[in-house]
C-alpha cells in the first residue's frame, strides 16, 4: 500500500485502506472457493481519469476486463458474455453464481450488460473513447484488441482461424488413426 502511494503520488486516509482491506479479505475468500483470479495492469493515467469520472465506473469494469481477456498478447478472442462476467469479478460460470448471489449490485449490473443493447452501448464507448482500437465480430466471437487497428485486428483473427482450423483438421487425422488402428479386424 506504502508503495502504491508514492509510486501514484497519493495519500490515502484510513478510510480507503479499510476498504482496500475488505476487498483484499473478499477477494482471499472468493480465491479459495473459485481459484486464483486475474490480475490485469492499468496504467495510473486511466485510473486517474476514471476517478475523476466516477459516473463512468463501467466503463473502467469493462476496460479492465478486456485488459484482463487479453493478458500479454495483443487481442483476444472471446463473447460479451465472457467480458460481462469478468466485469463483476468472476472469471467462470461457477463464481458468477456465486458473486450475483451475494450482492445485489453485481446481480443488477450483469443482468444490465448482459442484455445486447448496452453491452453493444458499452464496447462502442470503449471504442470512441480510444480504451480499446478494435473489435470485430465474426462467426460467434468477438475479437479486440486495445493496440491494434482494424485492419491489424482481422489479419490476426484470420491467422487465429486459420491456426484453429489446421489444428482441428490434425485432430480428426489422429482420430481416423486410432479408428482405423484400432477398428481393423484381424484374417
Amino acid at each position: 500500500m506504502h508503495t502504491a502511494q508514492t509510486f501514484l503520488g497519493v495519500k490515502l486516509g484510513e478510510n480507503y485502506i479499510s476498504g482496500y482491506n475488505k476487498v483484499n479479505e473478499l477477494l482471499e475468500d472468493n480465491e479459495l472457493m473459485h481459484g486464483k483470479q486475474p490480475m490485469p495492469s492499468v496504467s495510473p493515467r486511466t485510473l486517474f481519469t476514471f476517478r475523476d469520472n466516477p459516473e463512468n465506473i463501467e466503463l473502467l469494469l469493462a476496460y479492465v476486463s478486456i485488459k484482463s481477456l487479453i493478458g500479454q498478447k495483443h487481442f483476444t478472442a472471446t463473447n460479451k458474455d465472457a467480458i460481462i462476467q469478468r466485469m463483476i469479478g468472476a472469471k467462470n460460470k461457477e463464481a458468477l453464481y456465486y458473486i450475483t448471489s451475494n450482492s445485489e449490485f453485481l446481480r443488477d449490473l450483469y443482468k444490465k450488460y448482459i442484455n445486447r443493447y448496452w453491452c453493444d452501448k458499452l464496447l462502442d464507448t470503449l471504442l470512441k473513447s480510444g480504451f480499446i482500437s478494435s473489435k470485430i465480430g465474426f462467426k460467434r466471437k468477438l475479437y479486440i484488441s486495445t493496440t491494434l487497428s482494424f485492419n491489424e485486428l482481422a489479419i490476426e483473427a484470420a491467422n487465429f482461424i486459420k491456426s484453429k482450423d489446421i489444428k482441428q483438421q490434425e485432430k480428426k487425422a489422429r482420430e481416423s488413426i486410432s479408428q482405423h488402428l484400432y477398428n481393423t479386424t484381424s484374417i
